[in-house]
């Protein structure tokens, strides 16, 4: 399209009167969020090329001229009006406007989704935009007129509103007028005539927001999915009172509103009204940052925010040693007075904390004014790059920040005191407190730390707490705590004795968040309480899905269609079915050319985030410009049947197809009906959750988010004997063959010695893992040394794995003879298929002895055997019958650190696998929700107690077609003993899911679970506790750690590969992490840990070493008299030793049953030292094996590592010397102590035949404990003794 304007009509230079302004409009600040997808890569041509596609015109501006390109046709004049626009640009600022290449979109939805560009999208100018588009925001058309409904200009069209308002009568009582989507009038003078506008979206963006904000009247503006250039910079209560979507809530919100404008008349005024709310509050949201200056002199910074509101601070948690931390903490300021909101100032800091002396570092700041602040429904996350503190310092980075204005009631202002100090610092105030004061009154311990708390914010010595705003209020913090104001605790009251100590430690430290939490959901066999289910009111259903609660769901089956018309000028139609329901669709594949086609899929909608009531079933032709319509069927949901298993499925029914004229168009075969996750359709059906955007478009590649059920392969051991070789040939006739054998499934190997002579023997013995059904052979190739590191191959044999013997227990298998061939192809074809008239009689064929069979007797172990999940033979002829059943209810998920982000905001693809025996479940993939609800019940047989359930929590990286190889991430796991599971109990808990990073513990979320656990036979149940943990043959012939560990690894291997080939696969690092592959590698953190482990094992030796000590220092006279007498009780009556000690065991177990765990045990961070461990340590262990680190750091990691060896070397040696020293008693190596020992036996073999044993034993025991007035301080003649016995530390080396 070309358009011409007057030779005149572009000034040469700019009007006074139109000089820029010296501030920019508060609007500019959503150009740079805008274009921020652009900010690394820039604008391509390539970018630009691909947006032609979704553009309906191209305006090109060269040397100050505009050309336009039209790509489609445009509803209307939008596209003429917008490049009317950009001509008056170029007339304002002649000269100033660079040239550009411009794409326009005109429709009234977003076009350039996220989901659909995994790299930079094309830069796509739009009326609109939305949360999670690229498209970016530009004026609307209509502000320079809308001929078609007779709309002036937006200057023209104000004068007329004005004079409108000015004969708006307030004095009668308002009712709102409704105007939005649903209304096409004309905005004029006449329309302000109302106390109350309301603003409605409807499935579309409208153009008619801004002439509702336009009026003196009060706009009740109900959120809206989308927004225009100028509207996301309206203050919410300022320029209009926002109203909630959510339909519970909507009437109660417009009904609050007019009350208030009813009884507050004279404060609506367009622009200047200020609605007074009691509790407003400002919200912050601290998401991230990112690039920060490192300050600790390694290159890094331990970073914490402080927040400045109001006279109020707050602060986060401070991130150890991270230039990128992530908080995703919440922060709620009260706002004292909402009128002088615009006024005020958000303050947020970045600082350093120096653990060496306390101090803080600043490493930049940002500060937002109070007009920057928009409601919540229009907030989004936001980078401010960080300012400088002043000219000389450094600053660099950005920090992500949501800020918003909330007046939910149910929100509460937080509490101040854990940005304060830490409990640790309180407890140490208080004692310093007690000790320079006079001791006070006894009170409890949590009033005493609230009154110091109080205290210390009356001196003002603390920075975070709040600040005084006046002099006035400092004189009034002054004064006694008796005069001061309540309000001055901020909450403290409420930590007093009404709360348990717990209570207090975990509001000031966050190791509680680590534990498992019980909850109490209702489920669909009722309400559990307590691990017992509650049956309700509504009675129980057939379905088996008895611990997840029941979800309702619409299923729409689409089966075939037929008699559908042709479409295109040739008479071909490339049908498909989409299936809408509000702002979610589905559709189905297309098929070329074809009238009659049949899909046979099914739709399944959430019934929780259905939109409408009228379900829409649209016959498309699928076109490369725009789709055209065949005809769609309409359902009222209020009309569709219920089915509920074990019901037969609902037969489908043919559809009449009709067009909006009421024209038949062939017919569609459906089936709709309402079910839950029980239904049979659900686990292969398209679902709502795969929804990415409220446009209703889905993901790219469907089939990686279905829920399945994998069948792990039986694993084999093969054993293989290489026993000798007869009548080898080597190529070098003069010199006799240095054989050796290599025998090879797969990618796994074993080789022989080399062995010099024509009949070699070796007997060598190898081990193997295999999987069912056998897919690689077992080969033997026999191979000659002819050069350094060069062999030749004499001949091959080539075995079926499936066709070698199979072995139950340790009786012996017979070998054979096999040929050997010279070429591979040769080797391949079957055993016993070439005859031997074919083989000339005369000559000498090589041949070797093998022994090869599958040994079914052992449990293959392809998983840690701390968390064995099953520990059945190979064989089937072994095994056992189940003892019980184990159901998992995956209830839903909550994801607290997001693993990725769309559109600047954090997200999660969220999926769960659960790993029991052979039987691996995963469930759905639920897109982009940071909380999902899955609720889907999995079945195991149970064969042995003694084995772990192990469910894991990933983040889906591979939804989309152009994933590129991604990784899916894993957000935790957690592993549960089935012997610590009560039978028949129903355990609901929420799990934390913590991962281990190198920036230290970190919790990703939590995942809520429902367990149980039924045995059919307790008798059975508790026989398995008194037979063998393994197979017999794990201890007839044992297999060596080195043998199980390398055996391990190759059979994870084999089922990782397996699992990768189902649909969806099994990815491999899923199986990697859920199978433990890292465990055996080196850490700092588990050693810790192991050697905790081994010292709480023995700390009752310890205790009891302690008490004895006690007991022999008298530091009780009553109890060592005590002691005295039961000595000699049991001395005399040795009989009652026994008993004694059985007893006391079982009063112990007794007493200990009334604190038995009610929880299952979950991964303890304490226990895993995960708190303790330096961030060097952690890095250590999150290095690959080998490692990527440089020389340098792997040279400090081993001298630190040779430093500790070298401590464990000395603790062996002293154990080693202390036994070398018993030795020595009789040894001779020293003549003199050896006799003095033989003199001390005799005379002890003498008096024990004629003195009772039992006054020997009380002269020992009354020795040991005698009175400290009897004892020396130096050690006691026997063990002066030992010391002075050699060892052999004086000949080693």
């Amino acid at each position: 399209m070309t358009y011409t304007c007057h030779k005149d009509y572009y000034p040469t230079k700019l009007e006074q009167d139109q000089a820029a302004a010296s501030t920019c409009p508060d609007y500019f600040k959503w150009i740079h969020e805008d274009i921020k997808p652009w900010k690394r890569t820039g604008i391509t041509r390539e970018m630009v090329e691909t947006g032609k596609n979704v553009s309906f015109f191209r305006v090109v501006i060269k040397q100050g001229k505009v050309y336009a390109e039209r790509c489609a046709n445009s509803y209307q004049t939008r596209d003429v009006f917008t490049v009317w626009g950009i001509l008056q640009l170029l007339r304002l600022y002649p000269g100033k406007i660079p040239d550009l290449e411009l794409l326009f979109e005109t429709g009234d939805r977003t076009v350039v989704h996220e989901q659909h560009f995994q790299g930079p999208p094309p830069p796509i100018f739009h009326y609109c935009g939305e949360k999670n588009a690229y498209d970016i925001v530009f004026p609307v058309w209509s502000f320079w007129g809308w001929v078609e409904l007779a709309i002036k200009p937006w200057e023209a069209l104000l004068q007329d509103i004005d004079e409108g308002n000015k004969k708006m009568k307030y004095g009668r009582i308002g009712y709102p007028m409704h105007f939005g989507k649903a209304t096409h009038g004309c905005p004029t003078k006449d329309q302000c005539v109302h106390r109350y506008k309301i603003y409605v979206e409807g499935i579309t963006w409208s153009v008619s927001e801004k002439y509702i904000l336009a009026c003196d009247s009060m706009t009740l503006f109900i959120e809206p999915i989308y927004y225009d250039f100028f509207r996301r910079s309206l203050k919410p209560r300022q320029k209009y009172w926002p109203i909630s979507r959510n339909n519970q809530t909507m009437c109660n919100d417009i009904k609050s509103a007019v009350e208030w404008g009813n009884a507050n008349p004279d404060k609506i005024s367009a622009g200047s009204y200020v609605l007074a709310m009691n509790n407003l509050k400002l919200g912050v949201e601290v998401v991230n940052a990112h690039d920060l200056v490192p300050k600790d002199g390694k290159g890094s910074s331990s970073t914490f925010v402080e927040l400045h509101f109001d006279g109020q601070r707050f602060r986060t948690t401070t991130k150890d040693k991270d230039l990128s931390p992530v908080w995703n903490e919440s922060f709620y300021f009260t706002v004292t007075d909402p009128s002088k909101l615009p006024s005020l100032t958000l303050d947020a800091c970045i600082f350093h904390y120096n653990k060496s002396n306390g101090s803080k570092i600043l490493l930049g700041k940002v500060r937002l004014t109070g007009t920057s602040f928009v409601y919540h429904s229009d907030a989004v996350l936001l980078h401010y790059p960080l300012e400088k503190k002043n000219i000389f310092s450094r600053s660099k980075g950005e920090i992500g920040l949501k800020v918003f204005v909330t007046d939910d009631p149910s929100i509460r202002a937080s509490n101040p005191l854990p940005a304060v100090e830490s409990f640790v610092d309180i407890v140490q105030d208080l004692t310093q407190d007690l000790t320079h004061d006079q001791i006070p009154p006894p009170v409890s311990f949590t009033d005493s730390i609230s009154n110091t708390v109080s205290r210390k914010k009356t001196e003002s010595r603390h920075t975070f707490h709040n600040i005084a705003k006046s002099n006035h209020e400092q004189k009034q913090q002054s004064k006694p705590a008796a005069d001061a104001k309540p309000s001055v605790t901020f909450g403290i009251q409420e930590m007093k004795s009404s709360q348990p100590l717990p209570k207090v430690v975990q509001a000031f430290a966050g190791a509680q968040d680590y534990v498992v939490k019980e909850t109490s959901p209702t489920l669909g066999g009722g309400k559990v309480v307590g691990g017992r289910v509650i049956r309700g009111s509504k009675p129980a259903t057939s379905s088996s899905y008895d611990l997840v609660e029941s979800m309702s769901y619409l299923f729409v089956r689409v089966v075939k269609a037929r008699d559908l018309p042709s479409m295109d000028i040739t008479g071909s139609l490339d049908p498909y079915v989409e299936v809408k329901i509000g702002n979610f669709k589905g559709t189905t594949n297309h098929f070329e050319k074809n009238q009659n086609p049949e899909w046979n899929k099914v739709f399944a909608f959430a019934e929780e985030n259905r939109q409408s009531f009228l379900l829409e079933v649209t016959v498309k032709d699928r076109d490369h410009i725009s789709d055209d319509v065949v005809g769609t069927v309409f359902f009222d949901l209020h009309e569709v049947p219920k089915r509920t298993p074990p019901d037969s499925p609902l037969a489908p029914q043919w559809y009449r197809i009709e067009k909006t004229n009421g024209e038949k168009k062939g017919e569609l075969m459906l089936a709709v009906w309402r079910g839950t996750q029980a239904d049979e359709a659900f686990q292969d059906a398209w679902h709502s959750d795969a929804v990415v955007n409220p446009d209703g478009s889905t993901i790219s590649n469907y089939s990686q988010i279905r829920s399945k059920v994998y069948m792990s392969p039986r694993l084999w051991y093969v054993r293989v004997k290489v026993v000798e070789a007869q009548d080898l040939v080597s190529s070098d006739k003069s010199k006799l063959p240095d054989a050796s054998v290599k025998v090879q499934i797969g990618n796994q190997t074993s080789k022989t010695k080399p062995m010099r002579g024509v009949n070699p023997q070796w007997n060598h013995d190898a081990l193997f893992v295999a999987a069912e059904p056998f897919e690689e052979p077992l080969v033997f190739t026999v191979e000659d040394r002819v050069g350094a590191n060069k062999d030749e191959t004499i001949g091959n044999v080539v075995l079926p794995i499936s066709k070698i013997e199979k072995r139950f227990d340790d009786k012996l298998v017979r070998g054979g003879w096999f040929l050997l061939e010279k070429s591979m192809s040769s080797a391949m074809e079957e055993q016993g298929k070439m005859k031997e008239k074919e083989k000339d009689k005369d000559k000498f064929f090589s041949r070797i002895h093998v022994i090869a069979f599958l040994d079914g007797g052992y449990h293959v172990l392809n998983e840690s055997t701390y968390y064995s999940s099953d520990l059945r033979p190979s064989t089937r002829q072994l095994w056992k019958k189940p003892i019980g059943v184990l159901e998992l209810g995956i209830l839903n998920v909550d994801v607290l650190l997001p693993p990725k982000s769309r559109d600047g905001r954090g997200t999660s693809d969220t999926y769960c696998v659960a790993k029991y025996g052979h039987k691996w479940v995963r469930t759905r993939t639920i897109v982009n929700n940071l909380n999902p609800k899955f609720h889907e019940q999995y079945t195991w047989e149970v064969y042995d107690t003694a084995t772990v359930l192990t469910l894991g929590v990933f983040d889906n990286a591979q939804i989309h077609n152009s994933s590129n190889g991604k990784k899916d991430s894993e957000i935790g796991k957690i592993r549960i003993r089935i012997s610590t599971l009560e039978t028949g109990r129903v355990y609901t808990h929420s799990y934390p899911l913590l991962s281990i990073h190198s920036s230290g513990l970190k919790k990703n979320g939590d995942v809520h679970l429902a367990i149980r656990f039924s045995c059919n036979s307790m008798l059975n149940m508790m026989g398995l506790y008194f037979k063998p943990h393994l197979p017999k043959m794990h201890y007839t012939k044992p297999l060596s750690i080195i043998d199980q560990e390398r055996l391990r690894l190759q059979a994870m291997l084999i089922v990782a590969a397996r699992l990768g080939r189902a649909e969806p696969p099994l990815r491999k690092e899923v199986v990697e992490y859920m199978s433990d592959t890292d465990s055996h590698l080196w850490s700092m953190r588990r050693s810790k840990a192991n050697f905790n482990r081994l010292r709480n094992v023995f700390y009752f030796l310890v205790r009891i070493g302690g008490w004895f000590g006690e007991i022999a220092k008298w530091k009780n006279p009553f109890v060592t008299v005590l002691v005295h007498i039961l000595y000699l009780m049991f001395v005399c009556f040795p009989d009652l030793i026994l008993p004694t000690i059985f007893l006391y065991m079982f009063v112990i177990g007794m007493w200990q049953w009334r604190f038995r765990p009610r929880y299952p045990p979950h991964m303890d961070a304490r226990l895993s030292c995960a708190g303790i461990a330096t961030p060097e340590e952690l890095d250590e262990e999150m290095d690959t094996f080998p490692t990527t680190k440089s020389s340098d750091i792997v040279r400090w990691r081993y001298d630190r590592l040779r430093s500790l060896a070298g401590r464990v070397q000395s603790v062996v040696g002293q154990i080693a010397t202390q036994g070398e020293r018993v030795h020595a008693l009789l040894s001779w190596r020293d003549p003199r102590a050896t006799s003095i020992f033989m003199v001390f036996c005799l005379v002890t073999a003498i008096m024990l035949y004629v003195t009772p044993p039992q006054m020997l034993f009380i002269l020992s025991g009354f020795y040991l404990i005698r009175h400290p007035k009897l004892r020396d301080k130096t050690p006691g003649a026997p063990i002066n003794f030992f010391r002075r016995l050699p060892a052999l530390t004086d000949t080693m080396m």
